[in-house]
């Protein structure tokens, strides 16, 4: 299971490790999906690449509008925590770090779209109508590709389905994989 850049990282897992990996949930997975409508690169990414460059609670903050559909979730209270956590040294070392692979010449190569044909566990792709940081258009390529995939998409729903839709993503992923 994971969100974004963790989607991505379980699809690794999943190709590299086939017998090791069973169901994945994937929310808005990034490295596996393919803008063909929306700008590249989108929104999400530009502000995380502004919040890297410059690490001000400014930018955190716009960067996490991004994530939502619905601004509310974005309290104060949830961009100071935030902040904490991404300001340190640690963390903005390894965020400038991911930054510099997103803008590397062979970032393309490390695009998994072009390996998620091989996948032959049950994928359930979860979507924000909204997600503005990996857009809707991106699911279709994976939902084509991947043999066992199915595509759920929540409206009013930004890049954090698994927050803004809480109980109902719950009770889809919780059916999903308890599944035969």
């Amino acid at each position: 299971m994971g969100n974004s850049l963790g989607g991505g990282t379980a699809v690794r897992f999943a190709l590299d490790y086939p017998d090791k990996a069973g169901r994945l949930v994937l929310m808005g997975p990034g490295g596996l999906s393919i803008n063909l409508f929306a700008p590249d690169p989108t929104e999400g990414v530009k502000r995380l690449g502004k919040f890297s460059a410059e690490p001000t609670r400014e930018n955190l903050e716009a960067f996490l509008r991004v994530m939502v559909y619905d601004q509310k979730l974005i309290t104060d209270e949830l961009i100071d925590e935030r902040f904490a956590l991404a300001s340190t040294p640690e963390s903005l070392a390894a965020t400038r770090a991911m930054g510099m692979s997103f803008a590397g010449a062979d970032f393309e190569l490390g695009m998994m779209w072009r390996e998620v044909h091989r996948l032959r566990q049950p994928v359930l792709l979860i979507w924000g109508r909204e997600d503005r940081v990996n857009p809707l258009d991106g699911a279709l390529v994976a939902l084509k590709t991947i043999a066992r995939a199915q595509l759920h998409v929540f409206g009013q729903c930004g890049h954090w389905a698994q927050v803004e839709k809480f109980d109902e993503f719950n009770k889809l992923t919780i059916d999903f994989l308890g599944g035969a």
